[in-house]
């Protein structure tokens, strides 16, 4: 007797497979769990860069380097 295995639940599992054997996304995984407040900080550059013109963008790195020197 064969049984019906769902077309989605194949794909979950080799998805899970796929992302335990990926060098980068474990890379980037660990990186983001041992400091969460960088990752956050890239993502959040990343997503400005995209959002802001070229001269906002600029302005807002500005921003953030005066905001990190001042500890």
């Amino acid at each position: 007797m064969v049984k019906y295995v769902d077309p989605k639940l194949i794909k979950q599992e080799l998805d899970k497979i796929r992302k335990s054997k990926h060098f980068g996304y474990q890379r980037v995984k660990d990186r983001a769990i041992k400091n969460p407040t960088t990752h956050a900080r890239h993502k959040d550059i990343q997503n400005k860069r995209k959002q802001l013109s070229n001269d906002r963008f600029m302005q807002y790195l500005k921003d953030i380097s005066k905001a990190d020197k001042s500890w």
